[in-house]
């Protein structure tokens, strides 16, 4: 960085966004001003690869539609078996896992959840098709916003209705932050926690977000 140009700049930041990017420098040992910049710098990276994940995940349901199995996948469309889909947190994660969970090669889902920096819980999900693991082990749902009680709903009731052609797991540990692991390694450490079959989705996802599956702190 010392041979870039650096230009100042004033930048006005609502309290709680100055929060939690004061607690994401104290985790990560840096400064305040070089976790600004490492974010905006992952923001741009996260859009190529949610583009390229985009693209993949195009062709696979174009495969799956012609009930083309996972080492077709595998060999030609340049993925390995076990697949990070995301890199942020937004709604439309929701959206792509239940795409996921629609597909006729789809038969379970696994659901886990995690403490993320401002110890609020998050959901982490993976979903298998065809022998393909795909993981969504970033913040798909967070418990610390409004919105998530129409989403955990909508996701809830959607995945009910592929029961019993998909099977629901509930991982009943609190997952590990895996988001920096390769997704082999972090679909491995989410696996190895113990499961149980929840019917009534919608609580399930609930008392992930509340921590309650995991029992007393």
């Amino acid at each position: 960085m010392s041979d870039d140009i650096i230009i100042k700049t004033a930048l006005r930041l609502p309290q709680d966004l100055h929060s939690r990017i004061h607690a994401s420098a104290l985790q990560h040992s840096r400064s305040f001003n070089s976790d600004i910049i490492a974010r905006l710098a992952d923001s741009f990276e996260a859009e190529s690869v949610r583009a390229h994940a985009a693209e993949a995940f195009q062709r696979a349901e174009e495969a799956m539609r012609q009930s083309i199995g996972a080492d077709w996948l595998v060999e030609h469309l340049d993925i390995s078996r076990m697949v990070r889909l995301k890199s942020g947190a937004t709604s439309s994660d929701v959206g792509m896992l239940l795409k996921l969970a629609s597909q006729p090669g789809c038969d379970g889902v696994f659901f886990g959840a995690r403490r993320d920096v401002l110890n609020d819980w998050v959901l982490v999900a993976i979903v298998r098709i065809s022998g393909v693991q795909f993981l969504m082990d970033q913040s798909m749902l967070n418990n610390a916003r409004p919105p998530r009680k129409i989403e955990i709903d909508h996701l809830a009731d959607e995945l009910q209705s592929l029961l019993p052609r998909i099977g629901v797991i509930f991982l009943k540990q609190p997952a590990i932050d895996t988001s920096d692991a390769p997704p082999s390694d972090a679909i491995e450490s989410l696996l190895l926690l113990e499961m149980t079959e929840v019917q009534d989705i919608k609580h399930g996802l609930n008392a992930l977000l509340r921590g309650s599956l995991f029992g007393p702190p």
